[in-house]
Formats: C-alpha cells, sequence, structure tokens
C-alpha cells in the first residue's frame, strides 16, 4: 500500500497521464470522474463479531473514494484507470486503519466487433462487478463473494467479453495471475500458476414484458496456488436474479477451494488440508417512490478444512455465521444517494460474538 500524500504527489499524475503521453496532442478523447463513500456508524452490540468491546461507538468515516480516467483512442480502442482509497477507519469494517491509495484498474480494451472486446492490463474479473451493479448499493457493503474476500474484484492478465445479440445475455472469460489487483505473482515465484474463470449470464426472453428481467448466471473459478490439491483454488457458483422498474431480486449459492490458508481457525498444522467454503446470499430492492428504496440481504457463510490423506478426507468445521442488512436509500439528486441501514451478524459457532450497526451512508458520483 501507498501513502496517499506520497501517491498524490508523485505517482498520481504518472497514472492518469500515462493514457495521453504516449500519444499525440488530441489523439484520445479524454473523460474523468469519481466517486465517495461516507458515514456515520454505531456499534449497538456489546461487541465486534471478533470480540472487540464497542458498544456504543460512534464514528465518521469516508470509506472509499474512487478516481477515474477514460481515454478513448478511436471508435474500437479505448483505456482506463481507476485508483481506489479507503479512510482512516470504520465502524463497519476493522480492516481500514490509515489511509490508503492504491491503483484498482489500468487496462486497455479493444473492441473488433460490436458484441465482441478484448481487455489488457489490470482488468476487472467476471463476478464481483456484474453482481454490484444488480446489488447497486456499493457503498452500504461489498457484495458476498467480494465482502468474504473469496473472489478478487480485479487481477492482472486478460480478458474477452462477448454479448449475446438481441439481448440474450453475455459471457465473460479471464486468464490472470491469481493474486488480485494489490499483490504480485506469489505462487512458487516462477509465474507457472495462472488462474481462467468464466461467467455465464442468460436471459432466457428478454422481450417478454413480465420477464425480460429474469437471468440465469453460473460461474466457474480454476486455479492453484502451487502444486498439489492442498494448494487448489477453485470458485463455483450459480444463481439467477431479477430486475425491473420496481426493483430487483437475485439469489446465488458458491462453492470455493481456497489452498492451506492459514488464517482460518483450528486446521491441521501439518498443511495437508484445504479450505474449503459454502456460502448463499440473496438480496432484493422495492421502490416505494421515484426516488425512495427499501432494501435487504441475507448472507450464509461457513468454513471447513478438508484433511487430505492418501486414503480418505475428514473435515474440521472452522467458521459459519449468517449475515443480515436491512435499510433505505433516497436519492437526493442525480448521482448523490443516502442510505439508513441496519447491518448485523450472527455465529453458528464460537468462533465468532453477536454484532449489530445502525448506518447512515452516503454516496456522490462526480
Amino acid at each position: 500500500m501507498i501513502k496517499m500524500k506520497w501517491f498524490a504527489r508523485r505517482l498520481a499524475p504518472v497514472l492518469i497521464g500515462v493514457l495521453a503521453v504516449a500519444i499525440p496532442a488530441r489523439a484520445a478523447d479524454m473523460k474523468f470522474g469519481g466517486l465517495i463513500f461516507g458515514q456515520y456508524g454505531m456499534y449497538t452490540s456489546r461487541t465486534t463479531s471478533s470480540a472487540t468491546p464497542l458498544r456504543g461507538k460512534g464514528e465518521f468515516d469516508i470509506t472509499r473514494i474512487y478516481v477515474n480516467g477514460e481515454a478513448k483512442f478511436s471508435p474500437t480502442v479505448k483505456g482506463k484507470i481507476v485508483l481506489e482509497g479507503n479512510g482512516t477507519s470504520n465502524a463497519s469494517a476493522d480492516s481500514h486503519k490509515a489511509n490508503q491509495v492504491f491503483l484498482k484498474n489500468a487496462f486497455i480494451t479493444w473492441m473488433p466487433l460490436e458484441p465482441l472486446s478484448f481487455d489488457a492490463g489490470m482488468i476487472g474479473t467476471p463476478w464481483n462487478g456484474f453482481e454490484e451493479k444488480i446489488w447497486g448499493r456499493r457503498f452500504v457493503q461489498k457484495t458476498y463473494m467480494d465482502q468474504q474476500s473469496i473472489l478478487n474484484s480485479a487481477d492482472k492478465g486478460l480478458g474477452i467479453l462477448y454479448t449475446i445479440p438481441k439481448g440474450y445475455g453475455d459471457v465473460h472469460a479471464v486468464y490472470v495471475n491469481g493474486e488480485g489487483y494489490n499483490v504480485q505473482e506469489t505462487a512458487t515465484g516462477d509465474g507457472r500458476y495462472k488462474d481462467a474463470a468464466m461467467r455465464i449470464s442468460l436471459s432466457p426472453m428478454p422481450e417478454n414484458e413480465l420477464l425480460g428481467g429474469v437471468q440465469f448466471h453460473m460461474y466457474v473459478h480454476n486455479g492453484q496456488k502451487g502444486s498439489g490439491e492442498a494448494k487448489r483454488r477453485d470458485r463455483y457458483l450459480a444463481g439467477a436474479s431479477y430486475q425491473g422498474s420496481k426493483g430487483h431480486l437475485m439469489y446465488s449459492a458458491s462453492k470455493s477451494y481456497n489452498g492451506n490458508n492459514a488464517s482460518v481457525v483450528s486446521v491441521p498444522t501439518d498443511g495437508s488440508y484445504n479450505v474449503r467454503t459454502w456460502g448463499q446470499s440473496v438480496h432484493g430492492s422495492l421502490k416505494v417512490c421515484s426516488s425512495a428504496s427499501v432494501f435487504g440481504r441475507f448472507d450464509h457463510f461457513s468454513t471447513e478444512a478438508l484433511r487430505l490423506s492418501a486414503t480418505n478426507a475428514t473435515t474440521t468445521h472452522a467458521d459459519a455465521f449468517n449475515r443480515g442488512i436491512l435499510g433505505v436509500d433516497y436519492k437526493l439528486a442525480e448521482g448523490v444517494k443516502v442510505s439508513l441501514n441496519d447491518q448485523w451478524l450472527t455465529p453458528l459457532t464460537g468462533v465468532r460474538q453477536n454484532e449489530n450497526q445502525v448506518l447512515v451512508q452516503f454516496e456522490a458520483k462526480f
């Protein structure tokens, strides 16, 4: 991570300018924008889920900022850079401990045909950003797979997106390092292991007035952190969604293999295991007027250590919990939205504690 002050003075101008400096003046159409997430959060539970005693703690925070730069070089070639930063602290996420700014995306896109595009660089991955658009409330909380750090939202590599004609869906596939956007290739140190992922989303009746917003989704991710079953990091997802003028509804179920992740509680100490996670998420929203909506989400998560041997496999259950969000949001102006919501976590094993927070949040796009 890079300190914000140093980054802003020295590196940010280079990153923003790289899309334009290497080409003649006026060769590209430039567009800049950004996004701010802010909040006031208060714990109403006695502790956080990690047993930190914080009942009644209230805190203001800027939880995320995004600064975007886009360049259109020709009708078929464009580029994009996204810088992301988080706040000094956060009443809803213990991991935000210092001002940090980092490069989230930096890629070029080539569109040789109208339904087909190719990305190269630090690119978006197929699932997180896709579900985030349906959820529509990233400023309230990340999507389930992103929040649990099961899937990275960006990575370094190549991508292809094919949009099926007449609105029947799309196919998005990537071939990437696998470590995400904020670390270098680390698997065995020689770059042999890469991750391949693909999402298929199908709309069976795109022109039907009632069912045109229905889609079915499948996501497959294959990867290795090194040689052997203990280094396997595969992810599988299936789900369905509906999007309409009055709101949305989405359900997904996941199964993941995460390698021998030492951060999981109560796992074998000899490394001969693979951490396996299971999850489900359902979220929806309903417009009550042109500017206001009610929304909710329910996630279930469980983790187990799958011990590997020559003859059998045994499991040790390490963690499990349910998480919920219930709230309302209101559109103050074009690009500005506020929300009042309650977020809670209920443990299903002895690893965590009950947690509850009430938050007032906003997002501002510019």
